[in-house]
């Protein structure tokens, strides 16, 4: 399938025109590519937070009173 048939059918199924940009964008194919990178930023950004909330609980619960 072309890009252009690709396009029409992604838009024919509703997909933000944005979105079809921002994946041909990405690498120039309409194969959704562009939202693994999304969904890494958020899971890199929630292992973050994680991360950072243990390590705050962690320094609290063996800080010293004095």
């Amino acid at each position: 399938m072309s890009n252009e048939d690709a396009i029409k059918k992604a838009m024919d199924e509703g997909v933000a025109a944005e979105d079809i940009a921002a994946d041909l964008a990405d690498d120039g194919v309409l194969n959704n590519s562009h939202i693994t990178g999304i969904l890494a930023t958020k899971e890199n950004t929630s292992a973050i937070e994680k991360a950072t909330e243990a390590a705050k609980a962690s320094h609290n619960s063996h800080s010293c009173s004095g």
